[in-house]
């Protein structure tokens, strides 16, 4: 399977299309009788402005709407504060199944690392303590800078 997308940003905005799985594919077991699944194609829309408060201080709101053929639609919004474009803390709510919270530090003009939470409040919750996501970025030096809010 292959997905394809695009993506546009500027200094300030950012926004994106994409879809992950093009084909729909048919999965079965070796006990086809029994189990059948199917994967079907879905769609990620994604929008984000930074906007400047201060010379310390920038918020960057964003929304995520994931659209699969056959299920609801989900969307995510969240916000997130820049602070001396070193620390990046932030929030989000996944309709209907998570709330996120986010923390990022700029190490080096390359090199950034954070972590993220994501806590169940679906029904789902009941059977899971969330999830834990580290990140760790690298950034290869080119000689013009890009920006790194996304």
């Amino acid at each position: 399977n292959f997905g394809a997308g695009l993506y546009y940003s500027n200094e300030s905005f950012f926004a994106g299309l994409s879809v992950p799985y093009l084909m729909n594919n048919r999965l079965a077991s070796p006990e086809e009788l029994l189990t059948m699944a199917q994967e079907k194609r879905y769609y990620f829309l994604t929008v984000g402005q930074v906007f400047t408060l201060n010379a310390q201080v920038k918020v960057m709101p964003s929304a995520l709407l994931r659209v699969q053929e056959g299920n609801a639609t989900t969307a995510e919004v969240g916000a997130n504060l820049i602070l001396n474009d070193v620390l990046t803390v932030g929030a989000s709510y996944r309709s209907e199944d998570a709330l996120i919270g986010i923390v990022k530090i700029e190490v080096s003009q390359n090199i950034s690392a954070g972590y993220s939470y994501d806590h169940t409040v679906s029904d789902i919750g009941a059977y899971s303590n969330g999830s834990h996501e580290f990140m760790l970025s690298y950034r290869i030096p080119y000689t013009k800078r890009c920006h790194t809010y996304f």
